[in-house]
This record gives C-alpha cells, sequence and structure tokens, in this order.
C-alpha cells in the first residue's frame, strides 16, 4: 500500500526474503528494520520475513508488516548535523551570513540542484521540498539557501552512495527540509566520507571518515579541527573561522574565466541566480570580484 509519505508492504506467506522497490525519495524504515536491508548498488530493499506457528512449524506462514516513512528523522537511515559557513554570504562583522535570498523571498521551495549541471543525485536525494513556515524564520535560524550533501564510500571516497538536498541557516547549521531536524540518509549505518557543496561555492569533505547511525552526529566544516580533503581547500574566514571559497559560479569545481564571464553576462540580474555568488539576489561587480580573488582554485574533491 502506498500513500504519499508512507509505504506499506504486506503479505501473508511462507517466511523467506522478499525485495522491495520503492518510489523515488527519501525513505526511512521505521518498522521491521531489524529484519530489512537496503543494497546502495540495486537501490533495492531486502525484507527478510520469519515465522513459526505454535509447534514451531515454520512453513505455514503468516502475516507481515514493514513500514517505510518518506524523509525527517524516521526511524531508519542515518543521521547527520553538518555545519558550513559560504565565503559569498559571511557577514564577518556579524559572525553569520547573510540572508538577503531568504528575505527577498528568492529561495525555492524545491531544491534547485535537479536542474544544474554538475550536480547529480543518488540514493533518494532530489525531491527535497521546504515550506513557506521554515523560510519564514528570522534570526540565526533563518535559511540562507540550500546545499548539497554527499555521503562517499568508506573504500573509495570518489564513489557517491547517497546525497540529500539541505538547508543551511545563517549560523551555518544544516538542516533537513523542516528546518529544524538533522539531516536523514536512507543508508546502513556504517562509516561514510561526508561532503557538503553548493551552487556556487567550491566544495569540500572530511579527509576521515564519520561513523554515522540513527544517533546525530555533528561535523562542524568552519573549524580548522575538522580535517578536510587537500591543502588549503578552505577560506580563512577570520575569527578562527572557515568557510567554503566562493565564486563558482557554474558548478564546474573551477573559478574560472568562465565564471567572471557569466558573472558578466548577466550583469545586473536579480533573482535566485547561479551567478550571484555573493547571494544578495543580484548579480553585479561585487560577484566578478569574488571570481577574480579566487582565481584558478579548484574544488579539492576526490
Amino acid at each position: 500500500e502506498t500513500k504519499p509519505d508512507s509505504v506499506f508492504a504486506r503479505g501473508h506467506g511462507a517466511p523467506g526474503a522478499r525485495t522491495l522497490t520503492l518510489p523515488s525519495g527519501n525513505w526511512s524504515i521505521v518498522k521491521g528494520s531489524s529484519n530489512a536491508a537496503y543494497n546502495v548498488s540495486t537501490g533495492k530493499w531486502t525484507l527478510t520475513y520469519n515465522y513459526a506457528d505454535s509447534l514451531n512449524n515454520s512453513s505455514v506462514g503468516g502475516y507481515f508488516e514493514f513500514i517505510f516513512k518518506l524523509g525527517g528523522s524516521g526511524g531508519g537511515g542515518v543521521q547527520v548535523s553538518p555545519k558550513v559557513l559560504l565565503e559569498g554570504a559571511y557577514n564577518s562583522g556579524a559572525g553569520t551570513m547573510n540572508d538577503n535570498l531568504r528575505s527577498g523571498n528568492l529561495i525555492p521551495i524545491s531544491q534547485p540542484y535537479s536542474n544544474m549541471p554538475g550536480f547529480t543525485h543518488v540514493n533518494g536525494g532530489g525531491t527535497e521540498q521546504t515550506t513557506a513556515a521554515v523560510l519564514a524564520v528570522t534570526g540565526n535560524n533563518a535559511i540562507v539557501d540550500w546545499v548539497f550533501l554527499q555521503l562517499r564510500d568508506k573504500n573509495n571516497s570518489s564513489n557517491v552512495i547517497a546525497t540529500r538536498a539541505a538547508l543551511v541557516q545563517r549560523d551555518g547549521d544544516i538542516v533537513d527540509v523542516d528546518g529544524t531536524s538533522a539531516v536523514n540518509f536512507n543508508v546502513a549505518p556504517d562509516n561514510y566520507f561526508v561532503a557538503i557543496r553548493h551552487r556556487n561555492h567550491l566544495g569540500v569533505m572530511k579527509s576521515t571518515v564519520t561513523a554515522l547511525s540513527g544517533t546525530t552526529t555533528t561535523i562542524d566544516f568552519t573549524a580548522a579541527g575538522t580535517p578536510v580533503y587537500g591543502t588549503n581547500a578552505r577560506k580563512d574566514l577570520g575569527g578562527g573561522k572557515l568557510g567554503l571559497f566562493g565564486g563558482d559560479l557554474n558548478g564546474s569545481g573551477t573559478v574560472d574565466a568562465a565564471d567572471r564571464s557569466k558573472a558578466w553576462n548577466e550583469r545586473n540580474q536579480s533573482g535566485y541566480l547561479q551567478s550571484d555568488g555573493t547571494m544578495d539576489g543580484v548579480t553585479s561587480a561585487a560577484d566578478r570580484s569574488l571570481t577574480w580573488n579566487n582565481r584558478n582554485l579548484v574544488a579539492q574533491l576526490p
């Protein structure tokens, strides 16, 4: 039985394993998790049903039920709570990011990355939506923009296992689409490399694996003590804080002449624009300066 936010896998019969493919989305299993396993290669769940009657006769079969919920923290998957600062939006005086895109009603309700070259969702990511109420929040928890999170294979950091689009707040906290929860990934508890990307900033990845589980794990990418892949992969924002380099206005992973051309070609345009590296709602000379100041920088991701 499939509902907008739930899937009920029910049946009656002999014990054994069944496979299930869920609709696209970020699903968490909330009933039967101890007898369910997800295969990231096939995108299918294996549901193992065990039954024995009062005479310990397991062949007669019986009723079984597994329940899946869409989004949120659910009762399955892993929970991660990263923190990041974006150079383009950062206000050094306040020590937080500006939320001009939010206050200008420019942030889209639906995540933007599915339509952007260079960003490919896998394993459930790509359907995220928030609400007007979440985008109405002000203060340090106000939303600055959507970000793009990746979990990568512990044995091969270039292999992306799952992605989620999430929301970054002015203080750098990254939250799920409800504006408060840790970000949920529908994968088995394990060790993962965690990477953060943004539509006009250079991404970073923690250089060591992190053990993720149903208990929320925090990763502070603004702190020098959090090791990241590469050399000088983050911008020194002052005050002991580090952030993502701005200026990658086409999401290519390199700040180059193409980004400067994009800022020039879209000059004076307003809206939710990838060319708006300073994230104030207008593509201007400040965006061209950002690309020039960070020229030739490359995202240090495997």
